[in-house]
């Protein structure tokens, strides 16, 4: 007598593992080109930051646009002999994003025949004013590319302040302090 085999189909398996082979190797192939489409989607590493200074710059404009216009009253008979900005500067736009030029823009030097006018600040603008017959001392300072002018004044009480302005370019500062100095008396130090 002889046993009975039992004989396995294998052929419906390899049909089976080569069907799963065929979709596992259609999916990677899709998986591969949905990946090169999603890098072709991406924006670059530096999208975000353009972005950001966009919107810096679209806030702003406004302040930029009201910075143009003084708020300095003249008296009557008074002449402006000098206008002046803060000096602009490379490595300060490159420090600050750019928003040195939003500071540099808030202030404003107006010397008149008879008064030192300062204009500082956007939303709350100040205006200081400095009669030129108050000014003891004049000090400039220089660098190797700007310039700063030192005003000393007598205060009200009989005290002393000391007013900064700058950075100014080197001619513009030379020439603010000809114009502020009481009898053309000017400091001159390098730093």
């Amino acid at each position: 007598m002889t046993e009975p085999t039992a004989t396995i189909d294998t052929t419906a398996e390899d049909r089976t593992d080569a069907a799963s082979e065929a979709t596992t190797a259609a999916a990677n192939a899709t998986a591969t080109g949905a990946d090169l489409e999603a890098e072709k989607r991406t924006l670059p590493t530096w999208a975000p930051m353009a972005g950001a200074v966009v919107a810096g710059l679209a806030v702003a404009a406004p302040l930029l646009r009201t910075a143009r216009q003084s708020h300095v009253q003249l008296r009557p008979g008074e002449e402006v002999a000098m206008r002046i900005r803060p000096r602009r500067g490379v490595l300060r736009y490159l420090a600050t994003l750019g928003f040195w030029e939003v500071r540099r823009r808030a202030n404003r030097v107006l010397v008149t025949d008879q008064r030192l006018l300062i204009e500082d600040g956007y939303l709350r603008r100040v205006v200081g004013s400095v009669p030129l017959s108050t000014i003891r001392g004049v000090v400039l300072r220089t660098s190797v590319w700007e310039a700063f002018v030192n005003v000393q004044t007598t205060a009200p009480r009989g005290g002393q302040t000391e007013i900064e302005i700058g950075p100014l370019s080197k001619s513009v500062a030379v020439d603010l302090a000809a114009a502020v100095s009481p009898l053309g008396q000017v400091k001159v130090t390098a730093d």
